[in-house]
This record gives C-alpha cells, sequence and structure tokens, in this order.
C-alpha cells in the first residue's frame, strides 16, 4: 500500500535504497466512501486521492447496510460490456453488499431442472420478475434476464438482498445483445471455443483448415419454442427468433447449428461454424444476431501449417530481444541503433526457413518485446542514445506495421519521482485478454521502482510493489523477481506467492502446464506456493534463457557448456523432473557463420517443433539461432541391473547417491538422482542374497539420503530438490508422509544427515545443512515431521555450546544417545549428546580427530570410528588407537559382533577395502577394486559381504575375498 510524505513505501517496504533524497508521495490511497465500500476487489474499494489523515476527534461516518448497484454495472457476462439487455441474456451484476461475504454458487431446484430464483438471501428483479441466480457474492451478483422482458423498450432492475432493496435502475431492453464467451473470460482475447475433436482452440491446438469450430455465447434474445427461465437445455434444442451469422476472418462463415447449448442453461448459445477457406493463423470471430454484432477483439486459432526447420538456423542479424506470436508462426527480432545493418528496425522472421520475410520500421534502439496475446500489438522498449533522455515504450500495430505510440518513462511515472534521470526499464509484459495493455518493471539509481500498467497510453492509478522482472503466469496475475502481483482495473496489489520453501528468489518464472519454472531450475506448484523440484542444471557454466512447451509438456534450458562445447540445451520432464534429453554445439563441429557465441539472450518456443534464441552479449548482441527439437537427442536410458546370485565380486552399473540397510543387513535401498533416465528420482530396494532388485518408485525431486526405522516399518528419504524429506512404509515404498525441513530462523535448510531413532519408528535426527556449504546448523529431532525444539546447536544462535557446526553423527543402539564431530579449523571433535523428550541437549566433548574436519564416523556399542581410521571411545571420548594413516577421503564400517572393523579407502582409479581385528586392532584382510570410483557408502551387510556405492554403481565384496597381507 502506497502512503504519503516521507515514507516512500510500497506494501510497507521502501521501494527505493534510499527515500530520503527528496522522494515524496503526493497521494495517499484511501478507501472508497470512506470505507464503507466492501467489493472484495481492491481497485473498487481504493482509490488516489490527497491525503486525508483522520484522528480520534474526526466525526464518525456511519456506512449504510443497504445493498447499492453500482451505476453501469450491469453488464454482458461473456462480453462484459454495458449496453441493452436481451432476453435470456447471461448478465454480472456489481455493486456493494448484493450478498454473501463468501459467494455462493448456483442451485438447481428438487428436480434439477432448472436454476432457483434466489439463492443465499438474493433475489434480482426485473420488472418485479425473479430472475435465476447463478452466483451472488457481496460484489457480484450472475444472473439471466428473465424471458418475459421480451417485447418491452426498458426494464427495472433491482437487487434485493434479505428482504432489503436497491435503487432499481433502467435498462435498455434489445431483441438481442450477442457476446461471445472468450477463453479469459475479458470479454476479448480467444474465444471459448472448442475444435471438432474436442480440444480447446488456441495457438497451441489450431482448428483445422476448414475445420468446424466451436463457438458459445450468450444474449441471442428470445427462442422458439419460447425460452424458459433457469431452465436447463434438455431434449429438442430452441433457437433463436433473430437470423444467426458469424464471420471469421471477415469471411462469412457455413453455420452447421446455431441453438441452445446442449446440457447449459437457456441463454447460452452455441454455434457450430465451418471455417472458411484460406484462413490461417489467428483470426477475429464476430456474431450477428437479429442484425446486433458481437464484442470487437475476439478471435480464433487455425491451422498455419507452420513447419520446423530441418535444421540448425543462423539468422544473419544483429537482434537485441525476440518474441514470437504463434498464431502467424512469425518470430519477430529488434535491431538496434548499434546494429551493423538494418538499424532501428522489427525484424519478421519465417522460423521455418530463417528467412527474413519484412522489416518493421521503429523509433530509434528498440530492445526488449512482448506481443499481445492476440497477435495486433508489440510493445517494444526504446533505449535512448545519449543525453539523458529516458527509456521509452513503443506499441506497434502489427496489423499496419504502424507505430501506435511512443510514451516516454517520465510519463509513466509523472510527477510521483522528481528526478528520473537514472531510470531504465527492466521489463515488458503484455497481459493476456488486454491486448491494448502492458506491465512495465523499471528501476532508478536508489532502487527498483514499482510496476505500472499502461492502457493504450493511460496509467492505471494503482501502483504495484517493486520488480526487476515480469512474467504473465495466469490471467491476472505476474510474477516478478520478488513475489507474485495481482493484475486489476486499478493497477497492481501486491500478492503473498512467496513459495512456501524457498529461501532465494525464484528469479525469471514462466507458466509450465499448471506450473511454474524458474531460471534457476525451480519448478513450483500453482502459482508459486510450493516448491516440488530444482532441476539437475550441472550441465552448463551458467543458464541464461528457458522456455516451456505445451505440446511436448518439457521445460528447456540452454546455457554456456563446459570444455570446448559453446551451447548446450537440455530437455527436462516435469512429472518427473528428470532430464529427457541434450544438444550440444561444439565450436570445430560448424562453420564460423553458424557457431554460437556467447549467452542465450533468450529462449522461445517456435512453430510446431522448435527454439529460437540470440548468440552473444554486448553492443548489438548477436544472431537469431533457431533449433529443431529432433537435435536434442535422447539421452541413453539407464535399466535395472539383472540379478547376480553368485557369491563371488558382484558389480552392478547403476548410479547412487545413497544407500540405507534394513535391521538385518539383507535388504538395501539406494536412490537414484535424476539423470539416470528414465528411473530416476525413485528409490530402488535390493536383497542380498538374491542379488536382485525390485521395481524403483518414484519420490521426489533427487533423493539422496536415506534411514531405514529399527524396526523396518518406514523409509526417510531427504529430497535435495523440494528440501522435504519423505516418509515411505515398507515394504512396498508408499508416501506416507512429506515435511520441510528448516532452520531455526524459518530459512530452509538441506539435509545433511538423516538417522533413525531406535524403538520411534516415526522420528529420525535429521542435520540441517546451509545449501552450497558443507558445515549444518545442527541435529534435530523430528516426531512425524514436527521437530522438537531443542537442537544441537544452532549457526550465531547463543544456544550454541562453544562448536557451532556438526557435521556426522550417529546414533547409539538404545536411542538415548547421538555421537558427533563438531568441525574445528584445526580438525573435527568427538561430542556427546543426550536425546530428550525436547530434542537434543549437550553432554560433553572430547577428542579432536587429525587432519580435515568432515570425516566419516560409525559407531557400534562404545566404538566409533572414522573413516581415517581413528578408533574413539564413546565414554571417555578420546582416541584410543588409530588403525592406518590413510587419506580423509576413507569410509567406515562396524562390525563388532564378530570383533571386525573395516576401512575403505578411495584410489584414483581403485577402492581399497581393509579389515581389522577389533580387540588387537591388527589388520586382517584386505582386497582392491580396479576401476572403481569414489564410494559415497560403505558397511557389512548380511551373509558376510561389504557392500559399496558409488556415483556409477554397487559392489558386493564377500569377507572371504579379503586376503591377509604379505
Amino acid at each position: 500500500m502506497l502512503g504519503y510524505g516521507p515514507t516512500a513505501t510500497a506494501d510497507g517496504a521502501p521501494f527505493l535504497t534510499n527515500a530520503a533524497d527528496g522522494l515524496l508521495v503526493r497521494q495517499a490511497v484511501l478507501r472508497v466512501g470512506g470505507g464503507c465500500v466492501d467489493t472484495h476487489n481492491n481497485a473498487t474499494d481504493f482509490q488516489l486521492a490527497a491525503p486525508a489523515p483522520r484522528n480520534s476527534a474526526s466525526p464518525l461516518t456511519p456506512c449504510s447496510t443497504a445493498p447499492v448497484l453500482r451505476a453501469n454495472g450491469i453488464l454482458n457476462s461473456a462480453s462484459y460490456l454495458f449496453g441493452a439487455i436481451a432476453p435470456g441474456e447471461l448478465l454480472a451484476v456489481f455493486g456493494t453488499k448484493l450478498g454473501p461475504e463468501a459467494g455462493a454458487a448456483g442451485q438447481l431446484t428438487a428436480d434439477k431442472t432448472r436454476f432457483t430464483t434466489e439463492l443465499a438471501g438474493v433475489r434480482v428483479l426485473f420488472d418485479g420478475v425473479a430472475a435465476p441466480v447463478l452466483y451472488a457474492s457481496a460484489g457480484q451478483v450472475n444472473v439471466i434476464a428473465p424471458f418475459e422482458i421480451a417485447g418491452k423498450s426498458q426494464t427495472l432492475v433491482r437487487v434485493e438482498v434479505n428482504g432489503v432493496s436497491t435503487a432499481a435502475q433502467t435498462m435498455a431492453v434489445a431483441s438481442a445483445a450477442p457476446g461471445i464467451f472468450t477463453a479469459l473470460g475479458t470479454g476479448c482475447g480467444p474465444a471459448a471455443a472448442l475444435n471438432q475433436d474436442g480440444t480447446v482452440n488456441s495457438v497451441n491446438e489450431m482448428s483445422p483448415l476448414g475445420g468446424i469450430v466451436v463457438l458459445y455465447a450468450t444474449g441471442a434474445g428470445q427462442t422458439q419454442p419460447a425460452g424458459e427461465d433457469g431452465k436447463l437445455s434438455i431434449g429438442d434444442p430452441a433457437t433463436p427468433l433473430g437470423s444467426v451469422s458469424v464471420t471469421i476472418g471477415g469471411k462469412d462463415a457455413q453455420i452447421l447449428y446455431a441453438g441452445n447449448a446442449p446440457g447449459l442453461v437457456q441463454g447460452v448459445l452455441q454455434v457450430n461454424a465451418r471455417i472458411p477457406a484460406g484462413l490461417l493463423g489467428r483470426q477475429p470471430v464476430v456474431l450477428t444476431v437479429a442484425g446486433v454484432k458481437s464484442q470487437a477483439e475476439v478471435n480464433i486459432a487455425v491451422d498455419t501449417a507452420a513447419s520446423a526447420p530441418a535444421d540448425l538456423l543462423s539468422v544473419d542479424i544483429s537482434a537485441s530481444d525476440i518474441a514470437y506470436d504463434p498464431g502467424t508462426h512469425r518470430l519477430y527480432a529488434s535491431v538496434g541503433a548499434d546494429a551493423p545493418a538494418n538499424k532501428n528496425s522489427i525484424a519478421v522472421i519465417d522460423p521455418s526457413t530463417g528467412a527474413t520475410l519484412d522489416w518493421i520500421p521503429s523509433a530509434p534502439n528498440p530492445k526488449l518485446l512482448t506481443i499481445s496475446d492476440d497477435g495486433h500489438y508489440l510493445y517494444t522498449l526504446l533505449k535512448p542514445l545519449s543525453g539523458v533522455n529516458h527509456d521509452s515504450i513503443q506499441r506497434i500495430d502489427l496489423r499496419t506495421g504502424k507505430t501506435d505510440f511512443i510514451l516516454s518513462l517520465d510519463d509513466v511515472y509523472p510527477g510521483l519521482i522528481p528526478d528520473l534521470s537514472s531510470a531504465s526499464v527492466t521489463d515488458l509484459q503484455s497481459l493476456p485478454g488486454q491486448p491494448r495493455s502492458v506491465a512495465i518493471a523499471a528501476k532508478i539509481s536508489g532502487g527498483i521502482l514499482p510496476v505500472a500498467i499502461l492502457d493504450d497510453t493511460v496509467r492505471r492509478p494503482g501502483l504495484g510493489a517493486p520488480a526487476s522482472t515480469l512474467s504473465t503466469v495466469a490471467p491476472g496475475v505476474l510474477w516478478s523477481d520478488t513475489r507474485g502481483l495481482y493484475i486489476t482495473s486499478n493497477g497492481v496489489l501486491a500478492g503473498g506467492l512467496y513459495p512456501r520453501n524457498v529461501d532465494t528468489t525464484a528469479y525469471c518464472v514462466q507458466a509450465a502446464g499448471g506450473r511454474l519454472i524458474s531460471a534457476t531450475g525451480l519448478v513450483m506448484s500453482g502459482v508459486g506456493d510450493d516448491l516440488l523440484a530444482e532441476l539437475d542444471l550441472g550441465f552448463a557454466i551458467s543458464q541464461r534463457s528457458f522456455a516451456y512447451r505445451a505440446d511436448t509438456g518439457l521445460a528447456y534450458y540452454a546455457g554456456l557448456a563446459y570444455g570446448a562445447a559453446s551451447i548446450v540445451i537440455a530437455a527436462f520432464d516435469l512429472n518427473t523432473f528428470a532430464p529427457q534429453g541434450m544438444f550440444l554445439q561444439f565450436d570445430d563441429s560448424v562453420p564460423r557463420e553458424r557457431r554460437f557465441f556467447g549467452i542465450a539472450q533468450r529462449l522461445v518456443p517456435v512453430g510446431p517443433a522448435g527454439l529460437a534464441t540470440i548468440s552473444g552479449q554486448g553492443p548489438g548482441v548477436g544472431r537469431v539461432f533457431i533449433f529443431p527439437l529432433s537435435l536434442i537427442q535422447p539421452l541413453p536410458a539407464s535399466r535395472v541391473p539383472a540379478a547376480q546370485p553368485s557369491t563371488g565380486l558382484r558389480r552392478f552399473q547403476i548410479p547412487t547417491r545413497s544407500m540405507a540397510a534394513d535391521s538385518t543387513g539383507g535388504r538395501l535401498y539406494f536412490s537414484i538422482p535424476s539423470a539416470v533416465p528414465p528411473i530416476g528420482n525413485s528409490v530402488i530396494s535390493f536383497d542380498v542374497a538374491a542379488g536382485s532388485f525390485g521395481a524403483p518408485v518414484f519420490v521426489g525431486s533427487e533423493p539422496s539420503l536415506l534411514a531405514v526405522s529399527t524396526d523396518d516399518q518406514y523409509l526417510h528419504v531427504a529430497l535435495d530438490g523440494s528440501r522435504t524429506v519423505a516418509r515411505l512404509t515398507l515394504p512396498g515404498l508408499t508416501e506416507d508422509r512429506v515435511f520441510l525441513i528448516r532452520r531455526s530462523d524459518g530459512v530452509l535448510a538441506d539435509v545433511a544427515g538423516i538417522l533413525s531413532l531406535p524403538g520411534e519408528p516415526r522420528s529420525v535426527i535429521i542435520g540441517r545443512k546451509m545449501r552450497y556449504l558443507q558445515h549444518t546448523y545442527g541435529f534435530a529431532v523430528y516426531d512425524d515431521g514436527i521437530p522438537r525444539p531443542e537442537i544441537t546447536t544452532v549457526y550465531g544462535d547463543i544456544r550454541s555450546v562453544e562448536i557451532p557446526l556438526v557435521n556426522e553423527a550417529q546414533v547409539s543402539a538404545d536411542g538415548t544417545t547421538l555421537y558427533g564431530e563438531q568441525g574445528e579449523v584445526l580438525g573435527a571433535q568427538l561430542s556427546r549428546w543426550r536425546i530428550t523428550p525436547t530434542g537434543l541437549e549437550f553432554d560433553a566433548k572430547g577428542t579432536r580427530f587429525d587432519w580435515q574436519i568432515y570425516l566419516d564416523l560409525k559407531c557400534q556399542r562404545n566404538r566409533c570410528l572414522t573413516g581415517s581410521g581413528q578408533l574413539a571411545d564413546t565414554d571417555s571420548l578420546q582416541i584410543v588407537y588409530r588403525l592406518a594413516t590413510h587419506a580423509n577421503d576413507g569410509l567406515a564400517a562396524m562390525d563388532l559382533d564378530n570383533n571386525r572393523m573395516f576401512l575403505l579407502i578411495n584410489g584414483v582409479t581403485e577402492i581399497t577395502v581393509e579389515s581389522y581385528d577389533a580387540s588387537t586392532y591388527s589388520l586382517t584382510g584386505t582386497y582392491t577394486i580396479p576401476h572403481a570410483g569414489s564410494a559415497h557408502s560403505f558397511a557389512k551387510v548380511s551373509g558376510d559381504q561389504l557392500v559399496i556405492a558409488t556415483r556409477g554403481e554397487i559392489i558386493l565384496l564377500p569377507l572371504s575375498m579379503l586376503k591377509p597381507p604379505v
């Protein structure tokens, strides 16, 4: 909410970092009607005006409780236009106190044949005749004009709420007042139409050439036989008395049917029309009933016969930005003042061939582009060439190629900021269903400006939260680099759409099949309220562009590649969050003129199977590249290895992240990362004796650490991609619960360790790690996903006990004690913690282990062994013996029931395993496994075997193969 005076705030936070530099907001946001208007629409309930402070001495202004109709507030439900109404027309009635605050949906009569004329105490009367009510709320009531008004020239309309009536409004009556329902419910843009195969007509699902399109409308007037108020259309349909015609693309369309929409309420007209020959792409559609035309700027999409390029195309222009219109299959590229050729123009490109079809003149130095969803308007950002001229917004009418207007940033924010000399536009976004409107994000040297909405050349009065980037994620909703933004008729309202479990800014976000994806690889649900995954983008040095294709259901990311490759594009499945394919272009693999240089500036879907981007950065930026999806090669499919029941050394080629064993050591569980299609992001079980795997079970994004409850009832899985832990029931691996992992200050944390709590199968001890760093924020006990209040340590917290970090940990067999390593610069120290009903309580710390501060730790009975061979006593917390002087990246395993201990040493190309006598500490056996990667998990399991898991394979080593040292 904007304040006034020196506060200069937006939504409670300064939108400039230095608001004291003379910035004054000279208008306040005030409640309409002294606070008595409450329609649950802030665009209606608030207005900008001169400040009018009130205090306890101000006179009271009691609010009326009577319902009020808004002037000119009775609109066609399809077109949202005000005008004469027709019999049977569906209407949206706006006002205040018109119904229940929560809203109520229409109800059918007892025989289920028609809608009732009273809903939640609300009636709407036309000359005293109660109309069927489809919806009722405080700010809006949807009704159907009674057929009884047919033949009249006018009618008196009033709303009655619990017996209290509004003043009557006089409305003209016409024989017809047609309005076509639109897909976005705004009255313009794509029609709410069906193709002949039942799919929803859109630029992604176009109607075939000569095909049939089904339109829905209201306001067709009286029918034959006569309409019945609120009755459902069942049986023989009625047809309008007035003649019905349709034009598509300005051509007369053949009408195959025009009558009541079967199954819907009478008053909804269905028209089946054949698309005239010779039409391609997005085409305007007009319905005429009894000589009255429907609203303008409604369209349908006709198949453009577009094709994908046969190979990689490089368009020899120097472009700053690109935008694609699927309704015409045209790619637009801005060519600035510093381009070597065709300066200050918009190139029109056929993405099938890469041919430049036209050059649209532009004002000097066009940069950013965005196209209205009806394809009529191209909005461009004009950057000043020199001096103190400010950025400007230009709109080009693509039907004529002429500039509609150029509006300076001074005109967008008039009087709001005294000095706009440093102001610049950072992003533009056209609004769905509002082709004449564009959202603007801008900044000045002191900070980020609030988002503004332009309707033609008029800025809506309400200014939203500050933002640098903008993206449309749903009708009426934008996503910025800071939060969600609601678009209203009055301007922009800040929304509370921060992802609940994301602790970093999502930056650029796009809608992706009911989800959101970000430039950083985040996949979020709905409008960003939940993090589902973080895609593995480790294939590139940096990611600069991304796109989503509805037809493939895949997200595409382009970035600079490692090594000699100049660009990499990867495709991801948004259901499994796993990569599906990849394209690499190597510098020496293509001629120089087809070589990709610099950063992929923007990635956009083009045509039926293509992607386009710009290569380069800096003045003039670079060439336009068009990639057919066929260049993206599927990743090699991984399979579950076949069983190996032999008793010798067994090696299974399957990548894993972590391992856990059941209480007997006879069944193991492994987490499979996303980069193992098609079995990635899963958990798989393994029978040690049989050497066989179960079926992979999908669990979520990037499963890693695992822990089996001591009663073998549950498996807890850390999901790194969503910063959660999933609990699965065994043996079926069925999801039972998912819970977030946060630091004590509420910021999300990754899982650094996960340990089952003996005797409490629904509880685990979890180490919480800061993303991208090794140290933890302490271990906490979670019961059914709820943390106990006391944790080991919290970094920087006053409860920290001398050493703030806990790295590796083990739980005693009786479940009363946690043993951990506390990291120090000089090495790790062994510490002991008591496990209590309230959490973890510090007990004591002891010996300092040699070498680095992160050591694998395994404890059994009264001994703890590190991967570097240091053995400590859990009572004294002192080192009692050093089995070896190996490097720090080793792993440990304990088998004190059989008086054995084991060390694993990761070599450059091999793994060495050593066994030791637990009483004499003598080396009893050794075995070297050649051609093995670095191990991440190591344990003694049933059948006298050791199991080793690396990033690429699982190895089972019988103890009988360890040979005594020579």
